[in-house]
């Protein structure tokens, strides 16, 4: 084999490796759609039998093409996945993309055009101002009661 033959080779296995790591190597994916309920969604518009009252809402965005989009439920997600009362509105979400799923781990969102991005830090430092307030108001508490 030539030097030229052995350097063909190599290129061409590389590049059939690359191509098949390309394939695997999961990225950061970006969608826009709205925020909603997806089995009341379903509910309103395919007639189905959620039962929402009783097993929970099951979150996830709407995209335009009428595709559905769960949130893989961890610490990133927990307050899409949880809900806070309101639906219908327009979210971007960006993190990574299981299409087989159709389930997205988030990395950050944005909301009425403020972005969350949820770190380890973030965390603690959001935990820390609850425990705060919770003390806050309970020391308030104390004040009425004793007076």
């Amino acid at each position: 084999m030539t030097r030229s033959q052995i350097l063909t080779s190599v290129a061409l296995v590389l590049l059939v490796g690359s191509t098949a790591l390309g394939q695997t190597t999961n990225r950061a994916r970006t969608f826009t759609g709205t925020y909603t309920c997806i089995a009341c969604d379903l509910h309103k518009t395919a007639g189905t039998r959620s039962q929402c009252d009783i097993y929970g809402h099951d979150f996830g965005i709407k995209l335009t093409d009428g595709r559905y989009i769960h949130f893989l439920p961890n610490d990133h997600s927990a307050e899409l996945v949880r809900g806070g009362g309101r639906t219908d509105f327009p979210i971007k979400v960006i993190g990574i993309y299981d299409g087989g799923a159709r389930t997205i781990d988030v990395q950050k969102y944005s909301i009425d055009g403020i972005e969350t991005v949820w770190s380890q830090e973030h965390n603690k430092m959001e935990m820390q101002l609850t425990h705060k307030q919770l003390l806050a108001k309970v020391k308030g508490e104390r004040q009425l009661t004793n007076k």
